[in-house]
């Protein structure tokens, strides 16, 4: 069990994590921008201890850098890394997403042909248009025996 007084403690660790991805209430595995931020300042420590430009005492209060305009920039380049990288990813992706654009539009204008086709095809409208094809013949028939004379026709009155 641990002492009450441990409680009370500050950490000895750096807080930079806690400052730059829990900042804003939103959980740290869910914000992105502030992920990469957190790498981007991690990033820059690692070049510092590579550099051997720094001290072990100023490694340990690094964090201490983290002020609230400096944890804005690295907010700022996260969200513009973020953002050229969905560009570059979409402009990668255009061509494909054009070819299936073009193939949905094909398909679907195959689809609404069909449907003409199967709609003026069906044996109803068959039916109707011999029908009214049949009718038209006959008055055509018709007129044309009327104004030959071929037909006569004599009303009888008694």
């Amino acid at each position: 069990m641990k002492p009450a007084a441990a409680h009370t403690l500050e950490p000895t660790y750096s807080t930079a994590f806690e400052r730059l991805v829990e900042g804003d209430g939103i959980p740290p595995n869910e914000d992105l921008v502030e992920l990469l931020a957190y790498a981007f300042y991690k990033r820059d420590k690692r070049e510092l201890i590579i550099s051997e430009r720094a001290t072990p005492d100023q490694l340990r209060g690094y964090h201490a850098i983290l002020t609230p305009s400096v944890r804005a920039r690295y907010r700022e380049h996260a969200l513009m890394r973020l953002e050229d990288y969905g560009e570059r990813a979409i402009e990668h992706a255009r061509p494909e997403i054009e070819e299936w654009t073009r193939k949905a539009e094909i398909l679907a204008a195959r689809d609404r042909i069909i449907e003409a086709v199967h709609a003026s095809t069906s044996w109803r409208t068959i039916v109707l248009w011999n029908v009214v094809a049949w009718l038209l013949t006959l008055t055509i028939t018709f007129l044309v025996a009327l104004g030959f004379g071929a037909v006569t026709i004599t009303i009888d009155p008694g």
